[in-house]
């Protein structure tokens, strides 16, 4: 017997409990930044601006975070509107496959930048929203086969993961060789 309730969401039958966790959580974020005064006004502590400025210091994606800066007002826009997004269709199982690789795709670029740097990496909450996304799209798409995933078994798909995960490598060691040169500058 099953002691789990189980919900069946665009013909996929799921534990609801990781559906509804993620949904509302998304929403609510969503809500957060759109009652947020700070959030979109520039020269506020809370602005996306200068969280994606602090963020870039010391993350992988830093390369990616310097373009979002110069643009934050419309990446700010982008994300409140995608966490709304994202939250209701998963709440209501509306393209659930598309919802569950945004989801994965926010909770990973929140991982690789505002939680990188969070020490010991268990605190930070965004690696367990990266796994929750990830188990809900492989139920999704195992039910659907409407996702085609990376084939880890085809070399060129292998060395393609593999030359992306280096380069993000080899820019945060550019960063933090960059960041402790200026410091090193700027000391009189």
């Amino acid at each position: 017997r099953r002691h789990t309730r189980l919900l069946t969401v665009t013909g996929v039958q799921t534990c609801a409990l990781p559906i509804l966790w993620l949904g509302i959580t998304w929403v609510y974020a969503g809500w957060y930044k759109a009652t947020d005064p700070q959030f979109l006004t520039p020269n506020t502590s809370g602005y996306i601006g200068t969280q994606l400025a602090n963020y870039q210091l010391n993350s992988p994606i830093s390369f990616l975070l310097r373009h979002m800066v110069e643009r934050a007002g419309i990446v700010g826009l982008f994300v409140m509107l995608s966490e709304f997004a994202i939250g209701f269709a998963t709440l209501t199982g509306f393209m659930l496959v598309y919802a569950s690789i945004g989801g994965l795709l926010m909770s990973a670029t929140l991982w690789l930048s505002a939680s990188w740097s969070v020490k010991p990496y268990f605190l930070g909450s965004d690696t367990a929203y990266v796994v929750m996304w990830a188990v809900l799209l492989g139920s999704v798409f195992k039910s659907s086969r409407k996702l085609r995933l990376p084939n880890f078994s085809d070399r060129r798909e292998l060395i393609s993961l593999a030359s992306i995960a280096g380069l993000s490598i080899l820019d945060r060691k550019s960063t933090r060789l960059n960041s402790s040169h200026s410091q090193q500058s700027r000391m009189p």
